[in-house]
């Protein structure tokens, strides 16, 4: 019989209280310092920030801890804006001034970026995306439980808890409208600068790995093929491109982590190539992708982790990361969206 289990942490036994200092955020939010030559994790400190803490875990490689209490404050703190931040889960940097969280998330992109994918350190940084820093959630998800009392409880959860937080504050719920589509057009412009399609003839196509649907800036070039892994996304590509009146992409569907390049639209002569993939990132396309020998390929992420992993293909091949930039599309969380270009040495 098969026996499944939860891995336990390992067991704290060191309980005393430590003072520490912050040098960096690591790409989630969280404040590094270094305590026996062991990077310690610390939520809600600022780096040049020194506070007292407690480990909450501890493993051979690192270790985790809560703050006990602060000693210093950063110039960049400033005062959350939420009042149950403190308590609620949906959000980590609002300690943090909004230029600070995107210098951060800057920062620890270009770290990950050289230190596990190899990649230059001399990138270009691209100017960062950035839109409202507030209110700009077009969508919110509530827990539900019932209390000790048999009374139905309604509102945000605790961080790393099934509690449920009561949200007293005014602005209850956001406006309808005030989602992410600002983000859409510049999010698409940005890319179609960096992989090289604006009124340029003769690029003979861009593949995506998810979201074909947005087929915006596509008139200069001479031929787009999107490529989707989920058949209703192709639906909706085509939709798209009938209703702008965009006459020269077409779209497929096909499990890009079998070798595309047996497929008929893949025999075409590509020059630059578009991948959007999921948080999991596409581990299982890019020796495909390499098969075809773009010119270009930009990666468009929402995981910085799985970026760093998969650019190590493309860099191995012969391509150089030229660019790289954040996106941020989720203010006062860990959240990091960012685009990269690699291109391929001559």
């Amino acid at each position: 019989m098969a026996r499944f289990f939860k891995p336990q942490k390992r067991k704290i036994t060191d309980t005393k209280h430590k003072e520490i200092t912050i040098t960096r955020l690591d790409h989630l939010g969280a404040g590094i310092g270094h305590l026996n030559n062991k990077p310690v994790f610390v939520e809600g400190v600022l780096p040049g920030e020194s506070a007292v803490v407690q480990f909450t875990e501890d493993k051979k490689q690192y270790a985790r801890a809560r703050v006990i209490k602060r000693l210093t404050d950063s110039q960049a703190r400033i005062k959350p804006q939420c009042p149950i931040y403190d308590q609620c889960g949906g959000c980590n940097l609002q300690h943090l001034s909004h230029q600070g969280q995107v210098t951060a998330k800057q920062q620890s992109l270009t770290e990950l970026m050289t230190k596990f994918a190899g990649a230059d350190q001399a990138i270009t940084q691209v100017e960062p995306i950035v839109g409202p820093d507030t209110h700009y959630r077009r969508c919110a998800r509530f827990g539900i439980r019932l209390d000790n009392r048999g009374q139905l409880q309604f509102g945000f959860r605790k961080k790393q808890s099934k509690e449920i937080v009561d949200v007293q504050a005014d602005d209850r719920v956001l406006d309808l409208f005030c989602g992410l589509g600002n983000f859409s057009l510049p999010l698409a412009k940005r890319a179609n600068t960096l992989v090289g399609v604006e009124g340029v003839e003769g690029v003979e196509g861009v593949e995506g790995v998810e979201g074909v649907e947005g087929v915006e800036g596509v008139e200069g070039v001479e031929g787009v093929e999107g490529v989707e892994g989920v058949d209703e996304m192709v639906h909706r590509a085509h939709d798209n491109a009938q209703y702008n009146q965009i006459n020269n992409a077409a779209f497929f569907q096909a499990n890009l982590e079998q070798d595309v390049t047996e497929f008929s639209w893949a025999k075409k002569p590509f020059n630059k190539i578009l991948l959007d993939p999921a948080r999991a990132g596409a581990a299982g396309v890019m020796e495909h992708v390499v098969k075809l020998a773009p010119e270009k390929v930009v990666y468009v992420s929402c995981n910085p982790a799985t970026l760093a992993r998969d650019s190590q293909i493309l860099l191995h091949k012969g391509y150089q990361l030229t660019q790289l930039g954040v996106m941020d599309m989720f203010p006062h969380t860990g959240h990091l969206e960012s685009m990269a270009l690699f291109v391929r040495s001559k």
